[in-house]
């Protein structure tokens, strides 16, 4: 994000900074000016983001503005110290009959708004090079905080390698089975084929089946799609990436709050997921609400974590016919997908999904979910106590 504060410096250092008018003008200007810029922004900005970027710079025309007042009343003080220090003969002069014999009595030079209406028009709002030099300053902020947004999201790891990296890291480890060696030939003829006694077949262990990773082939299933667009337990969708729009997927952004490092917030209206981070930086991942989140509330705490968890349909998911009665093991298709963090009040949770395309709505089964790739990522990097918190 640009600095906001340095930027503005130099704008008003263009003219006299310690007019009021001139400050005001200047930062009207650079409001209008920032507003065109981050609205023609390409890639487009989110609201949010561009909010952020509009606090920023009134976080900046504040602490200008308390900077000035503080030198103002700095300077009251020091001529205040100079008057009573003046010798008292040259107190004794009356201000009228010293103005007689030297002319009219300068304003004192400590107020610095004092001069603001002798000044003239020209110096007080700058001539056509300082807004000139103002509106480049501007432009080069916003083009600034465009490209941060742009950049950020250039240098995630990319898809497929992210998919890979996570597959590696949490897939469930494959069972080796052990090798029986075939029994020895007979002494026979070399051109003879010995087959393997019925009882070596017997005791060759069946093949294991593969165990379930992140990415996975697409499914075709828009026949089986629910009304609300989720996927029914038991059918899995589509590898995650390809199907979340850019601005739902994980990433680094500006976020301001006062909550402590390492806090979930949960923005349940935006479906966006805030891990706090350092340097007012927060780890933004896109969400899909759940009906057993929609009215959850306050500060919470998580309690337990779990690699593809099983699931338990709530007791009416199976008289409509959504899911199947009794619990559904781990794996492809399972609706809470490959990781589980369990909050203090047992039907809360955050979990992935078998229905990538449902981050960023609301849907009937579950609680807050997250694609595969981004609840693991997630996992591993909370423990247990961590703070979490629902806001509306």
């Amino acid at each position: 994000m640009p600095d906001y504060h340095a930027i503005l410096w130099r704008a008003l250092r263009q003219g006299d900074f310690r007019n009021a008018r001139w400050r005001e003008s200047v930062f009207a200007q650079t409001r209008e000016m920032l507003r065109d810029q981050l609205r023609d922004t390409r890639p487009p900005m989110s609201t949010i983001d561009m909010s952020l970027e509009s606090d920023a710079l009134e976080a900046a025309i504040d602490i200008i503005e308390g900077e000035l007042a503080q030198d103002a009343e700095a300077r009251a003080q020091e001529a205040a110290a100079r008057a009573q220090a003046m010798p008292a003969k040259a107190q004794a002069v009356p201000p009228r009959a010293e103005a007689g014999r030297r002319g009219p009595v300068a304003a004192p030079s400590n107020d610095i708004y004092a001069t603001r209406d002798m000044v003239p028009e020209a110096e007080r709002f700058g001539n056509l090079p300082t807004l000139i030099a103002i509106a480049a300053v501007v432009v080069l902020a916003g083009v600034a905080a465009g490209g941060y947004a742009f950049m950020s999201s250039r240098h995630a790891t990319p898809p497929q390698q992210q998919s890979k990296i996570e597959t590696a890291k949490i897939a469930p480890p494959k069972i080796e089975t052990p090798k029986i060696p075939p029994p020895a030939p007979p002494s026979a003829p070399a051109t003879a084929k010995v087959d393997p006694t019925p009882q070596a077949k017997a005791a060759a262990p069946p093949p294991q089946p593969a165990s379930p990773t992140l990415q996975r082939p697409k499914t075709d299933s828009k026949e089986a799609t629910l009304a609300d667009g989720d996927l029914p337990p038991g059918i899995d969708g589509s590898a995650s990436e390809p199907d979340v729009p850019f601005y739902f997927r994980r990433q680094p952004v500006f976020y301001r709050t006062t909550h402590p490092v390492g806090s979930i917030i949960i923005d349940k209206q935006q479906h966006f997921l805030y891990l706090i981070r350092p340097n007012h930086v927060a780890l933004r991942y896109g969400i899909g609400v759940g009906k057993s989140c929609v009215d959850a509330v306050g500060l919470h705490k998580l309690t337990a974590k779990k690699e593809w968890p099983e699931w338990q349909p709530p007791a009416d998911a199976a008289g409509r016919k959504l899911a199947p009665a009794g619990a559904m093991k781990g794996g492809a298709g399972n609706p809470l997908g490959a990781r589980s963090l369990t909050l203090d009040d047992g039907g809360l949770s955050i979990h992935g999904t078998n229905a990538p395309k449902t981050i960023g709505s609301h849907v009937d089964l579950g609680c807050i979910r997250l694609v595969n790739e981004d609840v693991a990522d997630l996992y591993n990097r909370v423990a247990v106590g961590t703070r979490v918190v629902f806001s509306d």
